[in-house]
This record gives C-alpha cells, sequence and structure tokens, in this order.
C-alpha cells in the first residue's frame, strides 16, 4: 500500500517572491542581467530591498474545504526563519536556523532534518531576501514563454527544489511560479499586489496541483518589514507526549499473510486489525470504522498511490493502542481500506500504521520470529555486532542506496507495506532502458490504495544493500504515482523478511541482521493463480499467462469449491496459504465451480520465471 499524503500549505517561501511593479516595457530581447535589474526595480530597488532585515507575514488560506491561518517570520542575518499553518485539524510548523531544520507536524511529534525540510530551507535562503536576485550566478534565463496571453522572461532557480518565475513584459515582475516537489508540478499565481512600506508585495494567490485538481487560495492579512521579533518565535514548545509505551523491549507477535504485517489492535474499545506499512506517509483510519464510531472527518485532500490519487480527509482519534503501546488525541487520515482490501487480502483493515507511528519509537520486526518490539528512543541502546545503515528520510518515508545485480546503483524505498520483492519505477527504466533486454517477463495485477495496476514481472538476480548480497526473485515494473518519481524503486517485504529490521527514524538509520529465514526467504508463488472473496466464496481473480494454474485450466471467475478435498473454506484466503504448496514440481488437485458445473482440476507447480 503506497500513498504520501500531498497537502500544500501556504507557507511556501514562493510567496514572498512574487512581487509587481507598474508600468510598460518596449519590445526587446534581454539578458540574464537586465530581467534581473528590473525585476528588483520593480519589487522597489536594491537599496530598499538590502535595508529589510525582518519580515513577518500572515495570511488566510482555504484549502480541500477547510480555512485556516498561516505565519510567518524571517531575519536575514544569521538567516532564521519560523512558519506555522493552522488549519484546525491540521497543523505544521517549521523552524529554520542556520543549516538546522526542525519540523513539527499535526500530532505534535518534532523532527529533524528531512530531505524535503532541507530544500525548503534552501530554497528559503535564496529567495526570501531576494538573495538569488542581488547574486543572480545560480539564476538561468529561459526562452521567452507566453502565459495567458503575456510574454514572460521566465527566470530559473537552480538548486534541489526546481523553481521558475515567469516574468511579466509589461510588468516585470511575475505572473506565474511554478516548482516541483517530488515529481509534483505545483503552480502559483499571484492574485493581487500592494505596496508595503515601499516594497511591493502579492497580497494573494492561487495555488494548483494540476496533476491532482487541488486548489488552494491564500490572502494576505498583514505584512510588515523591520519590526521587532519576538523572543519566543525562534522556538518551538513542544506538546506532552501523545503516546505511552507499557513493557518496552517486549516482543509481540504478528500475522506474515501474503508478505504483509497484521497485528491485533484497538481503537477505543473497538478490537481492529492494522497493517504495518512503512510505506505510509500518515496512519489511516478506514472510513467505515471512523463513521461506526461517530468520528467526522474534515477536508478533502489528496492521497496518491498504486492505481491513482484517493480523497482523504483528517479525523480526530481520542485513543488507540498496539503492541503495549497507546496514543491519544491523534489525527489521522481518512481512507477506504476494508472496503477496497478485503476482497484480495481476507482482512478487515481498521488501522494502516505509517509515519505517525514508527516515528515514535526503535521498532524491531523480525520476519523469521513473526514479531515486533518498540523501545522508546530515550532508553534504546543497541547491544549487537550488526552495523547501521543510513537512510534519508523524504516526505515521512525512508529510502536507502543499493545495488541491483553488482552493477546498477538505485535509490529504493523501504516498504513493509509493498508485498513482493522489487518493484521498478518509469524513473528507473528512464535511466536504464535496456535493463530488461531479452529476460522472460509475464503481465499481473497490482492493487493500491487508488486501485488496479497492471503490472510487467520479471527476474532480478540479485541486490545488495547494508552490507548483504541475496537474491531478489521474482520484481516488477509498475506505473508509478508521481511522488514516487525520485526512487527508481521499492523494497518489499519479500526482500525485507530476511532480516531482523531497526527502524531508527530519529537517526536516519537502520541496523540489519540476519533472520531465520535469512537463506531461503519468502516462498515464491507457484501456481500464477490469484484469488479473492466476497466473504462467503473464493473466486479466482486472475491466472497468469503460461502458468501452472493456466495449463491445468483454471479460468478467471471459478468459484473454489475445494483444495486437496478441503472443503468448507468460507471465503478464507488465509486458508489458502496452508493448502496450496509452496514448492516446485509439486501437484494439487482444486475443485472449481463454472457455470452451474463442477470441476476437478490438477494444477502442477512450477516457476513463473525460470532462475536464469
Amino acid at each position: 500500500m503506497k500513498y504520501v499524503l500531498l497537502v500544500t500549505v501556504a507557507v511556501s517561501v514562493l510567496h514572498m517572491i512574487v512581487k509587481f511593479a507598474l508600468g510598460g516595457a518596449p519590445d526587446i530581447t534581454p539578458d540574464l542581467e537586465e530581467v534581473v535589474e528590473r525585476y528588483l526595480d520593480a519589487c522597489g530597488g536594491r537599496t530598499a530591498i538590502e535595508e529589510i532585515d525582518v519580515i513577518h507575514t500572515m495570511d488566510s488560506i482555504t484549502i480541500a474545504g477547510i480555512s485556516g491561518v498561516t505565519e510567518s517570520w524571517w531575519i536575514r542575518e544569521p538567516f532564521s526563519g519560523r512558519t506555522s499553518i493552522d488549519l484546525g485539524i491540521v497543523k505544521q510548523e517549521v523552524l529554520i536556523i542556520g543549516d538546522s531544520v526542525w519540523t513539527l507536524d499535526r500530532n505534535g511529534h518534532l523532527s529533524t532534518g528531512s530531505r524535503e525540510a532541507l530544500q525548503e530551507a534552501e530554497l528559503a535562503r535564496k529567495t526570501v531576501f531576494y538573495s538569488v536576485f542581488l547574486d543572480p550566478s545560480d539564476l538561468e534565463l529561459a526562452p521567452d514563454t507566453i502565459v495567458d496571453g503575456t510574454r514572460t522572461w521566465p527566470l530559473v532557480i537552480g538548486g534541489g527544489v526546481p523553481v521558475t518565475l515567469y516574468i511579466s513584459e509589461e510588468t516585470w515582475l511575475p505572473i506565474l511560479s511554478t516548482v516541483e516537489a517530488m515529481g509534483i508540478v505545483i503552480l502559483q499565481y499571484p492574485l493581487e499586489y500592494t505596496n508595503v512600506d515601499g516594497i511591493v508585495s502579492a497580497m494573494g494567490t492561487r495555488d494548483l496541483i494540476p496533476a491532482f485538481g487541488q486548489e488552494s487560495i491564500t490572502k494576505n492579512i498583514l505584512t510588515e518589514y523591520n519590526v521587532p521579533v519576538p523572543d519566543t518565535v525562534f522556538s518551538i514548545a513542544v506538546p506532552d507526549a501523545d503516546w505511552f509505551l507499557a513493557r518496552g523491549g517486549t516482543a509481540w507477535s504478528f500475522e506474515l499473510s501474503d508478505g504483509h504485517v497484521y497485528l491485533d489492535g484497538m481503537v477505543g474499545d473497538r478490537p481492529v486489525t492494522i497493517l504495518l506499512d512503512s510505506g505510509a506517509g500518515a496512519t489511516v483510519i478506514d472510513s467505515t470504522l471512523a463513521s461506526e464510531l461517530d468520528l467526522e472527518g474534515i477536508g478533502e485532500f489528496v492521497a496518491q498511490g498504486i492505481g491513482g490519487a484517493q480523497s482523504v480527509s483528517f479525523v480526530e482519534v481520542p485513543e488507540y493502542s498496539i503492541a503495549g503501546a497507546t496514543f491519544t488525541g491523534q489525527n489521522l487520515a481518512v481512507l477506504p481500506l476494508d472496503a477496497p482490501f478485503y476482497p484480495y487480502t481476507g482482512k478487515h483493515i481498521g488501522l494502516v500504521l505509517g509515519y505517525d507511528f514508527l516515528s515514535r519509537f526503535i521498532t524491531l520486526l523480525d520476519f523469521g520470529e513473526s514479531s515486533l518490539t518498540l523501545w522508546d528512543p530515550d532508553s534504546f541502546e543497541y547491544t549487537g555486532d550488526a552495523g547501521y545503515v543510513d537512510v534519508t528520510q523524504t516526505m515521512s518515508l525512508l529510502s536507502l542506496e543499493a545495488l541491483l545485480e553488482d552493477s546498477i546503483p538505485v535509490t529504493l524505498l523501504l516498504d513493509t507495506g509493498a508485498g513482493g520483492n522489487l518493484h521498478l519505477t518509469p524513473t528507473f527504466f528512464e535511466e536504464y532502458p535496456d535493463f530488461l533486454g531479452e529476460r522472460d517477463t509475464y503481465e499481473t495485477i497490482a492493487r493500491g490504495i487508488g486501485g488496479l495496476d497492471t503490472i510487467r514481472a520479471f527476474r532480478v538476480r540479485s541486490i545488495t544493500f547494508g552490507g548483504y548480497r541475496i537474491p531478489c526473485g521474482i520484481s516488477s515494473s509498475f506505473g508509478g504515482a508521481p511522488i514516487l518519481s525520485q526512487y527508481h524503486g521499492i523494497i518489499g517485504t519479500g526482500i525485507l523478511a530476511r532480516f531482523r529490521i531497526y527502524f531508527d527514524y530519529g537517526n536516519g538509520r537502520i541496523i540489519l541482521e540476519p533472520s531465520s529465514i535469512f537463506a531461503e526467504g519468502l516462498p515464491e508463488d507457484m501456481t500464477g493463480i490469484g484469488f479473492e472473496t466476497d466473504g462467503e466464496r473464493i473466486l479466482v481473480s486472475h491466472v497468469v499467462e503460461g502458468s501452472a494454474g493456466e495449463s491445468a485450466g483454471v479460468l478467471p471467475g471459478d468459484i473454489l469449491l475445494a483444495v486437496e478435498g478441503a472443503e468448507n473454506l468460507s471465503g478464507d484466503l488465509n486458508r489458502l496459504e496452508e493448502l496450496i504448496p509452496a514448492t516446485e514440481g509439486a501437484s494439487f488437485r482444486i475443485t472449481v465451480l463454472r457455470n452451474g458445473e463442477e470441476l476437478d482440476l490438477v494444477v502442477t507447480t512450477t516457476r513463473l520465471l525460470s532462475l536464469k
């Protein structure tokens, strides 16, 4: 299950660089220096800009059906900034002091130095006080472009976050700014300009994410320069702990089913099945469960994942508990989980635990023992002899560097919510277009938060990371959400299960130890038959071309009545893992109902792809 919440906030530093000046211009072809000078003059001139030492702004914001307020403080020397957004249930604060960045998320969790936060800080340093324009060494002038019928001269700001300002030839200030973050293009249109203390500033913006149809409107409430800065501005008050961990260091059992980690937990006094998903940028509660608990979602944001986009709201959950940990007052995302995933998992999923949960603890996943262990980070001490593996955190997700087949460097997302081994994105195939070459492949289906996606499967010989070189097994390509374009792929549980994995978000690292199934890994599919359930029956959802299932005559739509004589399956998908052999060359009999007729078919397991 792969998704990342895309919540566009009005604290973007783009608001600080969209300015305006009156006056026309002759038909010319200016160079970079001339465009920059005209831009600075339109803003109020170099002298006025260089005299700005402090900026304080407040804006109203409307996004996803919610209204709120944003506030920003900026100091030129030493460079410091604080931005906050308050949309009621959705809140965030970012503090920048020098090269350090801290983020306080909507649940009051303080974290440091994620990649996107550091990139925001870099962009702020260049733009808030116009530094990149006063010294344009990091600027490029692109060819003139027509925007809404107006000739513009695009100024491209170099660095980690691609930003382009389209400078109007009529006013010599932007009529559009674009930023590309996490593979998503955001468009920002200024709504109005006003002269404040000699500096012309945008008094409102309209921000669009075309890929999702997401829009936000900001309107300036206050802009002021060179005012006294309150002493409390550049410190963040962290709320009291919103979690309690009983019996830290205790191993709790989980169920590994079809490559997914399931645990028992509680939401209030309601028992629920919980999926553990390090690929989830937020913890999610099932929409039906939320409704049954009289928890009403607020807002309509966008979640992006395999299969497409999905509307998501937020709700405050008074309490949930799992594995000795109890959380209170959590703002969780709301999405349909049970209805779309039950047919293919046989699990009534009530919660998906993501970053909000995992980032609070040191978490050990031991796939060999099917156990989860949590520690308070302040009291954890590692006593083993394995080394640390550095990971990068971006948008609350962890990634690491790896090597495929001893020669191909890749950046891969760590995803305990993804079954299978390795899933490669379009970015990978753009960089390595000949990778598949003469490899054997087959077509199958993947299911994600956005629905179904057709994928192509193939075998990858090996993967190396953290000092370990292991077989990679059957892998796949998939369409990939734009948010995943910065990664070459996703590491799923088929690979992760070979390890005992310690997740340490606070220190940006993991620890890898071989698990008891390190050598053999998880079983490989030997039938090519996909199943689904309607709660009472088990049906064949798809059959891979050329597979053992196709050779046996199994067809999509067949109703499974028995496996090796075992009847009364009652729609229980989990029994199939026990009944269907996972070794090559094993024959077993299934009974299916097709067009009112019972058929006995013999399936002889074989690899979907050879080991060559």
